[in-house]
């Protein structure tokens, strides 16, 4: 039995097949909508990582995440 819609009284309900196509009814077209995986980014620790917004966090919002070193670098 096909899904069909009432548009008189605006009801959807399952209707036996011979009423497809009379009035009142219309069959109800279900659109199926697939949504794309989209992988995150790998998030990886960085030793050299850079305070980018002057919050005193270096990796914001990841596992990663640390403030920010007050050691310098030596140079060799």
């Amino acid at each position: 039995m096909p899904k069909l819609y009432n548009t008189v009284t605006k009801k959807t309900m399952w209707m036996p097949s011979h009423y497809m196509g009379q009035f009142p009814f219309e069959e109800v077209v279900e659109e199926v909508v697939v949504a794309e995986v989209v992988e995150a980014p790998k998030v990886v620790y960085n030793p050299d990582a850079v305070d980018g917004d002057g919050d005193g966090l270096v990796q914001d919002g990841t596992k990663f995440q640390r403030p920010v070193s007050s050691k310098k670098k030596r140079k060799n």
